[in-house]
């Protein structure tokens, strides 16, 4: 890992030595840290808690802010590989995911790399960090529902609709961790380590309240249900979305969490399919075939 960062960092001084002098400095000395003493590097890295004076933070941004592809690519993948040994504090996720919505201010101008290399990194995130939830899983989630709907590449729009395959999977998979993690609480230490709650649904039997993740995949299936219904969503920041995909989406989620959404564990999941996904799917059958296209 400290090679493979120390060379990355190397070759992106090379690289921003004529045109970006910002870059190259901030490079530089994060690389002269990094070579005296990777160690004490990561330690103070992972140990930041201010975005601001995050140096591997702020010199992805410096670079991702030249708009040139070539150092944004290079950037990326120091990014990439800086999330799995969480060298960034929770504090500096809403920076990472603002930045790279920055980069898809013009997406169908964007490298075709960079754009793939968002990709990745959105699927890194949520994987590594469970504070990607709320707010901040919605904006991340935009990121790859920006490059679906808006490349005009088509590897990037099926790599992303391929990806938002794996990563709503991935929301709620989660469900079921923190299920475990509440049973798996014994002791009042334990207790004191419980995420706190995020939402209440509002159900016919009264308000259910719900932790983060159990939030989030109730808030995603409502959003589902709504765009395939043709309404806007509320979670998500979209009005529409093709219906072929969003019942694609619909499909993986009913074909892989069917225990999860059966379960009198989740009532608020099992409402969402009785008073959302229930009505619109007899709708839709009950539509003349002529009126009803698969693509």
């Amino acid at each position: 890992m400290p090679q493979r960062m120390a060379a990355e960092l190397q070759a992106l001084v090379a690289e921003t030595r004529r045109k970006y002098p910002d870059v190259k400095q901030a490079a530089e000395q994060l690389l002269q840290q990094w070579q005296t003493d990777a160690a004490r590097t990561t330690t103070e890295l992972q140990t930041s808690r201010d975005p601001a004076t995050h140096a591997l933070l702020q010199m992805i941004v410096l670079a991702c802010d030249t708009r040139a592809p070539k150092v944004i690519q290079m950037s990326l993948s120091l990014l990439q590989r800086s999330i799995p040994p969480r060298l960034f504090p929770d504090s500096a996720l809403p920076t990472i995911v603002d930045t790279l919505h920055k980069l898809l201010s013009a997406p169908g101008r964007a490298d075709v790399e960079v754009q793939l290399k968002i990709l990745q990194t959105v699927s890194v995130l949520l994987a590594t960090y469970a504070s990607v939830t709320s707010t901040l899983l919605s904006r991340a989630l935009m990121l790859c529902f920006t490059l679906y709907e808006h490349s005009r590449v088509a590897v990037v729009s099926s790599t992303a609709a391929a990806t938002l395959r794996q990563d709503i999977m991935m929301v709620f998979d989660k469900v079921h961790e923190e299920d475990q993690f509440f049973d798996s609480i014994a002791t009042e230490d334990a207790a004191a380590t419980a995420p706190l709650p995020a939402h209440t649904a509002q159900l016919p039997s009264g308000p259910i309240t719900l932790f983060p993740f159990a939030a989030d995949a109730y808030q995603l299936l409502n959003d589902l249900c709504a765009l395939a219904d043709g309404q806007a969503a509320e979670f998500l920041p979209l009005q529409t979305l093709s219906k072929p995909f969003v019942l694609e989406l619909l499909e993986s989620v009913l074909t892989s969490q069917a225990a999860l959404l059966t379960h009198t564990r989740h009532p608020e999941l099992v409402y969402v399919l009785r008073s959302a996904a229930c009505p619109f799917l007899l709708k839709a059958l009950s539509e003349a075939p002529s009126s009803f296209s698969v693509y």
